[in-house]
């Protein structure tokens, strides 16, 4: 007896999901067991993405005068637990750094890290830019919450 059509589907989406994550595809298990909390504040990612955001993103600068964010130092993780403003599944990382700018600038940006709702190793990051930020120069969206 031949399997169904259906099962044969079914079964060739699981083998070609496996081989996905067997050859290093999307799928991360990183993190407390299985956890689906955000990479560390440390990551390499994490860093390219907040550099990629400010470098990218023509509301955190004047254009004209060429600011560019050229790397960050001295990371750390300021807080790690569930956010009391979102129903949230997975815990919020903030984080915090010094940003290094064109021309010798120093300035101290703030970030948070969320898991989304999402099967593939997904977070979110909300930077703030400190005095470059023309809304939030205070950067208290970016910082944890008070108890």
């Amino acid at each position: 007896m031949l399997p169904s059509r259906t099962t044969f589907i079914a079964v060739s989406l699981l083998a070609g999901l496996g081989l996905f994550w067997a050859v290093g595809g999307g799928f991360s298990f990183s993190g407390a067991a299985g956890s689906a909390d955000a990479p560390p504040c440390e990551s390499a990612e994490v860093e390219k993405t907040v550099l990629h955001i400010f470098n990218r993103h023509p509301q955190y600068v004047p254009r004209s005068d060429n600011l560019v964010m050229i790397g960050l130092a001295e990371v750390r993780e300021v807080e790690f637990r569930r956010h009391p403003e979102v129903q949230a599944t997975a815990n919020t990382r903030w984080c915090e750094a010094l940003g290094r700018f064109s021309g010798g600038e120093v300035e101290t940006v703030y970030w948070d890290l969320f898991a989304t709702r999402n099967v593939l190793s997904m977070y979110g990051v909300r930077p703030c830019f400190g005095r470059f930020d023309p809304v939030h120069k205070d950067c208290s969206f970016a910082r944890p919450p008070q108890r």
